[in-house]
């Protein structure tokens, strides 16, 4: 099946992002014939990501890749393989025993005390054994990904427990072997975010990279436009681009802000 771009008629989250859209498809649509890729969806705050990465969950749901996904969180990164968690546990529990057996077979059954230890660390986990967990559960994303091609979406990778981070890393170090996507998103500009990890991540051959850029003028007044008033003002949209830079979610707070003031789009 052809990776087609999500329906983006009035969907203002999506404003100005074909050429994102375009390159998140084209990454999807080789992983769907069989190759195997990193992509990572950087910026500053409120830039897009999560919306990118949303459409991109939507265009491998649509030809065919499982999806499994995980956000991370400033409060949660000290919970031990917090993310490897969210991603396979829920999931695993979804098949049916034969299935899950078959997803745990092999080398994946070194990962499975970790995945059926609820909300502690087993004993095996620790980091004198993580290169076999690491390994166990690059073999779990195999045996998924070779019943049926994987995306793994994983939302502010920058706020991820060092034990996920080490699993993604390892992982996007094979994953050109592998029916299956790594999309993740990460926050630049973080005081505290891991970056030799980071670093390393980037750095794979098979990782690429994806900037969203800010909104030009032209799209804060076709949002302005929509969201506020079909007759806001040029000098209004223009006082509006500049106050925000275009960064979509200050752009949409802004207007939020403006209609709770009652402040017309006028000069």
């Amino acid at each position: 099946m052809i990776a087609t771009l999500p329906d983006m008629d009035g969907d203002r989250a999506l404003l100005e992002r074909s050429a994102d859209l375009e390159a998140i498809s084209g990454t999807i649509q080789r992983v769907s014939e069989g190759t195997g890729a990193c992509l990572l969806i950087e910026g500053e705050a409120g830039i897009g990501k999560t919306e990118l990465l949303r459409a991109a969950r939507q265009i491998a749901a649509d030809v065919g890749l499982t999806v499994l996904t995980a956000r991370a969180s400033e409060l949660e990164r000290d919970y031990a393989y917090g993310v490897t968690r969210q991603l396979f546990q829920a999931p695993l529990t979804d098949l049916s025993p034969d299935e899950r057996a078959r997803a745990l077979s092999g080398a994946a059954s070194l990962a499975a005390a970790l995945l059926d230890a609820g909300d502690e660390t087993p004993a095996d986990t620790r980091p004198a054994d993580g290169f076999a967990l690491l390994h166990g559960l690059h073999w779990l994303c195999a045996n998924l990904a070779l019943t049926q091609p994987l995306m793994l979406g994983v939302d502010d990778v920058q706020w991820a427990d060092l034990g996920s981070l080490r699993f993604l890393h390892y992982l996007a170090g094979r994953i050109d072997e592998l029916p299956m996507v790594l999309i993740a998103t990460l926050r630049t500009g973080e005081p505290d975010a891991p970056e030799e990890l980071l670093a390393q991540l980037r750095a794979e051959e098979a990782t690429e990279r994806l900037r969203p850029s800010a909104l030009s003028l032209d799209a804060t007044i076709t949002f302005l436009r929509d969201q506020v008033s079909p007759d806001a003002e040029p000098a209004f949209c223009a006082a509006c681009h500049r106050a925000t830079g275009g960064n979509p979610l200050l752009l949409s707070e802004m207007t939020r802000a403006l209609a709770l003031e009652g402040i017309p789009p006028t000069a």
